[in-house]
């Protein structure tokens, strides 16, 4: 496969993994309520962070909440870690002595978390990607900190904002290569593939190819009505938006407009299903 073909899988599979996943999070939280159950949030728009750090606060909260409590600080605070961290101020610097005992508790954590997907070595991969991505930017923080002020960047700005979701989109899509891609030499290929066999021109054929090979008319606007749907209700609550409250101060018409729109989105989606699969987190 090359680039454009690559690029648009992986794109394609971090949406999917985030509808599939996030969705059923939400059905296990009202369905709860309805019983007289506050579960906690498990996703918070992940897709809008502006780190690796940041993302992982954002994407399922609840085992990131646990290993935090249960694996993290327990490991982090040892009488072990903190001596290592004495010993990397004395002898590494300031920041990287104090920062040294987290970014060895964040690839433990993330190495478990690869585990925990499946004792699979493409899993385990996955985990500490992400986790050795985290301590990096922990440790070289003082330096991104000092090019931002060589380069004059204004941080509170918006373009900025925009240039840290799309770098995190991009860095936390090449981790889903890992967990896609099972075997290693094909996933060393697939990334050679990305960077060696870069064609811009070929998007538009690899989507050609998508519509004409893989789905028909129909549902490929049903994707893209889907996906419409969640970007907005995902800008919404990333300006602290209630889309619930929006739609109730809006009259009946527009309200159950709105309802009978996504009922009529469900019906004709299942309709268009070509096979029965299962969630893709079913297993975990």
């Amino acid at each position: 496969l090359g680039s454009a073909e690559l690029v648009t899988g992986a794109v394609a599979f971090a949406i999917q993994i985030y509808c599939d996943f996030g969705s059923y999070s939400l059905i296990a939280i009202g369905a709860a309520q309805v019983m007289g159950f506050t579960l906690m949030e498990n996703f918070n728009t992940p897709y809008f962070a502006t780190s690796i750090k940041d993302f992982w606060r954002r994407w399922h909260i609840s085992l990131g909440a646990w290993m935090r409590d249960y694996v993290f600080y327990p490991f982090a605070l040892t009488k072990a870690m903190q001596r290592l961290g004495k010993w990397g101020i004395k002898n590494l610097g300031k920041h990287v002595g104090r920062v040294l005992p987290a970014c060895i508790g964040n690839v433990l954590v993330f190495f478990i978390v690869g585990i925990w997907h499946g004792a699979e070595s493409h899993y385990i991969l996955w985990g500490l990607y992400n986790g050795i991505m985290i301590a990096l930017a922990e440790l070289f923080d003082p330096l991104f900190v000092k090019m931002k002020q060589v380069c004059h960047v204004r941080e509170e700005g918006r373009g900025f904002h925009v240039f840290r979701i799309i770098r995190t989109f991009i860095i936390v899509n090449i981790g889903w290569y890992f967990d896609r891609i099972v075997r290693f030499g094909d996933c060393i290929t697939a990334f050679r593939n990305t960077i060696l066999h870069l064609d811009p021109g070929r998007f538009a054929g690899s989507m050609s190819e998508l519509m004409t090979d893989t789905l028909t008319t129909k549902t490929l606007m049903i994707v893209l009505a889907a996906i419409a749907i969640v970007l907005i209700h995902s800008i919404m609550s990333e300006k602290h938006m209630d889309m619930f409250a929006w739609l109730n101060r809006h009259n009946i018409v527009i309200r159950w407009g709105v309802y009978y729109l996504m009922m009529i989105l469900i019906q004709v989606a299942m309709s268009c299903g070509v096979r029965s699969e299962a969630f893709l987190y079913a297993v975990f």
